[in-house]
């Protein structure tokens, strides 16, 4: 007998037949209507996991972390959310290797963002707990390069230390620059370096055969 998949809000007829050889009887007629399908939530159980997220500085323009998934339902996928200081939301998808990119833009140090996760699966959507970070102001000197100083000869009774070291371009907004002169006793001296590289370092009581410790640049924001 030919069937067919019945559709919402079709009535059908339903009855008994009773049979006993060549007799028959049949139950009164139960007449139902066909109601629409519940589907099923996939995501209803599964805890979707709170993502771990990787320091944030004023100098990034996204924001990258990673999750551990635990077994997540056939054809879930995952889209990693950040709320922003503003209130709005930027996205990225989760990729394969359960890694995560959220462009952002310019970033203010020290505002708070907020991470989640969306998994979602035949149309339905579960979010998980938040993780919140706060943005931290940016090494200005991270990828800068201090140079090699040069230093002049040096005889015995000489009042200073002087040399030069090329100031690398551009230097970042606040920097300044300090010779530091390491004596055989362990005292270390400073001067300032000067905005064309060079550097005179007081110092006294220098004999034949010292050795000073090679003059270290050192950096200071102001």
């Amino acid at each position: 007998m030919p069937t067919r998949t019945l559709v919402a809000d079709e009535k059908v007829s339903v009855k008994v037949i009773a049979q006993n050889g060549m007799n028959q009887k049949e139950s009164p007629t139960t007449e139902i209507t066909i109601s629409k399908a519940v589907a099923t939530d996939p995501l209803d159980g599964y805890t979707v996991p709170k993502p771990s997220v990787d320091p944030v500085t004023s100098a990034d323009t996204s924001v990258t972390g990673q999750i551990t998934l635990n077994n997540p339902p056939v054809g879930t996928t995952f889209i990693a959310n950040v709320k922003m200081a503003d209130g709005s939301i930027k996205k990225a998808n989760v990729m394969p290797d359960d890694t995560s990119t959220v462009a952002t833009g310019a970033l203010e140090a020290n505002s708070v963002l907020e991470v989640t996760i969306t998994a979602q699966n035949s149309g339905y959507e579960k979010v998980s707990a938040p993780t919140t970070v706060t943005v931290s102001k940016a090494d200005p000197l991270e990828n800068y390069v201090v140079a090699k100083p040069s230093v002049d000869p040096i005889k015995e009774g000489n009042q200073a230390v002087t040399g030069n070291v090329t100031l690398n371009k551009p230097v970042p907004d606040g920097t300044t620059f300090e010779a530091m002169v390491t004596l055989p006793n362990g005292d270390q001296i400073t001067a300032t370096v000067d905005d064309q590289g060079h550097f005179t370092v007081p110092v006294a009581g220098i004999k034949e055969g010292d050795k000073l410790t090679t003059v270290l640049i050192r950096i200071v924001i102001q």
